[in-house]
């Protein structure tokens, strides 16, 4: 095992009983001693490092002190990721430093918000040195650490504890045997070698497969061991990864959402929504991608590994408006729909183990040595079917098979209802005598039964839609029932003697009331 690996278990383990022993510290303290532990922390695993950290702490606290209110937010983001670009052209932080400086710049950039920030300046600090997700994630507002330190929530019963620690426990299980498995082939997941060792193609495909998966699973083991230290510390949200979104996506989009989710949320609260409403929405996506690109670091890798991203989630936004609309529906049910959401599983997935080697070689020259021996497989698999897409969108397929009649049928209006039970008796009689009239039939012979409004015939729909109106004086449900239908037990409601001067006007009748 190396350093790096000792030290990540020793920030595992020591979160989690952390976590544990701060139930029993006061509400009151709990706060500053989680920044204790943090601090701790950080001079224990990064040793020279801490002083960059330090350093990126003071920006924010100048920032918090002296910017206006209304320059604050701005002014933090700016200094944070300031700050962070400098180290990274002049010195590249390694292991520990660079992953506590990546969750620390999270959470300064987000305390620019006045209305849920921090009121002080040592708040901000107990904030920014919560031990809890320092060097692993998951990222949380300052909203959540307060309520979490002062009204954590209660302590999770055994069985949620169980669960918990039982899916840590089988992502460190599947993690370590793959890896001490295949730890004899060692130098077949290093793609520098392939050229040399001469691998057929299915030996490429695989190791490469195994390769992308253990990497994977690493932050796997990460994420559902903070999750436990969450728990047991009483945050509401505990969650950084859903292992079913990933592993089982069908989508790009889905695999993202699930993904490293704490982080995917501060790019939507700090990047994706600020940006002005009339921006398109591709270009949202570009400023996102660009900004995760940065705060991974400044090696062209990063950047070819987002910029694949952002193609596949056009693609796939592309094949949900063109190609979706024009499949029947049997297509997508039974059988047809699981083969078809395979299909859509293994291009997710073989799309983003191509773009991944972008993001473990970071050089360019290794990456598209990479690429050429896979003989650029992602390239195809993503420009074929988005060449295909735009050019259906061109010809405005789907939006023909989809558009609407051209002439659509107008509704006819409905006939004005009368205001009681005397007038509507009239009416009907006064119509049918009209008909009979044109006819030459009796009206005794022509005579239908009264037709009663469709919701007076409905006593589940009497008691939805007429409950609010038993209040003020005004009809009960039981007013709305037709003679027909209404139960001889049940004494026949009054109706008023001298009808209002306004008329229909004056107040709702029963059959206005049926109606509503």
């Amino acid at each position: 095992m190396k350093n790096d690996e000792k030290v990540y278990v020793a920030i595992l383990v020591g979160s989690v009983v952390v976590s544990a022993l701060l139930r029993l510290v006061p509400t009151s303290s709990r706060a500053t001693a989680s920044a204790v532990v943090g601090i701790a922390f950080v001079v224990g695993a990064c040793a020279n490092g801490a002083i960059q950290l330090a350093v990126a702490l003071l920006l924010a606290l100048l920032n918090y002190g002296f910017t206006p209110r209304s320059m604050r937010r701005a002014g933090a983001f700016a200094l944070a990721f300031g700050h962070l670009g400098i180290l990274r052209v002049l010195e590249e932080p390694q292991g520990a430093t660079n992953a506590a400086l990546l969750v620390l710049v999270l959470r300064l950039a987000s305390l620019g918000d006045v209305e849920e920030g921090p009121r002080s300046a040592a708040e901000l600090i107990r904030y920014a040195c919560c031990y809890h997700g320092l060097f692993t994630a998951p990222w949380y507002t300052y909203a959540q650490w307060s309520e979490a330190m002062r009204a954590p929530q209660p302590l999770p019963t055994a069985g949620v504890l169980g669960r918990a620690a039982l899916k840590a426990l089988g992502a460190v299980v599947l993690y370590l045997s793959v890896k001490y498995l295949f730890s004899p082939y060692e130098h077949a997941f290093d793609v520098k070698e392939w050229e040399y060792w001469s691998f057929p193609a299915w030996a490429r495909f695989s190791f490469f497969y195994i390769s992308s998966f253990q990497f994977r699973w690493r932050f796997y083991v990460c994420w559902l061991v903070m999750r436990i230290s969450a728990l047991l510390i009483g945050f509401a949200s505990t969650s950084n990864v859903d292992l079913v979104a990933t592993e089982l996506c069908t989508s790009p989009s889905g695999y993202i959402a699930g993904w490293n989710m704490s982080v995917q949320a501060w790019l939507k609260a700090h990047v994706y929504r600020p940006l002005p409403r009339s921006t398109p929405r591709v270009a949202r996506q570009l400023a996102v991608f660009l900004v995760s690109s940065f705060w991974h670091g400044v090696q062209p890798g990063y950047y070819l590994c987002f910029a694949g991203m952002l193609v596949m989630v056009n693609v796939e936004a592309l094949a949900r408006s063109e190609l979706l609309p024009l499949l029947p529906p049997w297509a997508t049910r039974g059988v047809l729909g699981a083969l078809l959401a395979f299909t859509c599983h293994i291009w997710t997935m073989a799309c983003f183990c191509f773009t991944g080697i972008a993001f473990n070689l970071l050089q360019f020259t290794d990456i598209l040595s990479a690429w050429h021996s896979f003989s650029y497989y992602g390239v195809w698999l993503t420009a074929v079917p988005g060449v295909f897409l735009l050019c259906l969108r061109v010809s405005g397929l789907s939006s023909f098979v989809h558009s609407p009649p051209l002439a659509a049928p107008v509704p006819l209006p409905l006939p004005a209802m009368p205001a009681n039970e005397g007038e509507r008796e009239e009416e009907e009689e006064g119509t049918s005598a009209a008909v009979v009239k044109r006819r030459g039939k009796s009206p005794s012979a022509s005579k239908r039964p009264k037709a009663t409004p469709r919701v007076s015939e409905s006593p589940r729909r009497l008691q939805t839609t007429h409950l609010h109106l038993n209040t003020g004086g005004a009809p009960s449900p039981e007013a709305a029932i037709s003679p027909s239908r209404r139960n001889p037990e049940m004494p026949s409601p009054r109706r008023n003697p001298e009808p209002s001067p306004r008329g229909r006007s004056a107040a709702p009748s029963r059959t206005r009331a049926g109606a509503r």
